[in-house]
């Protein structure tokens, strides 16, 4: 989990907003078990996905529609509250992703 320290009154609303948002998408999920085909409208489309953590289990890969990122450009999603088993989209702290092709997996190198 991310802990913020808001500089300014302003940002604690903006923070609760977020948080809202969060929690009202958690609360879809735990009812249907899927976003809404609105929730997936709008998303960022994230492939070559791979997990990451930086500190916080989070995804990586390359981007297409994301308000915010040139398409093609890497990325490390903030942190990750759900992910669809079968992987076909995910939550995190700010948005949802799309999710598209998936990295092939880390082989481990043998020791010698």
């Amino acid at each position: 989990m991310t802990i913020v320290f808001p500089r300014h009154q302003d940002s604690f609303a903006a923070l609760a907003a977020e948080l809202r948002r969060l929690a009202d998408d958690l609360d879809r999920l735990a009812a249907s078990g899927r976003p809404s085909p609105a929730d997936l409208a709008g998303a960022p489309v994230l492939s070559n996905v791979r997990m990451g953590s930086n500190p916080n289990p989070g995804l990586r890969g390359t981007v297409i529609g994301h308000p915010d990122v040139p398409d093609g450009d890497y990325v490390e999603t903030t942190d990750l509250y759900a992910v669809d088993p079968e992987g076909r989209w995910a939550r995190t702290w700010s948005r949802w992703y799309a999710l598209g092709e998936h990295a092939p997996p880390l082989r481990r190198r043998r020791q010698p």
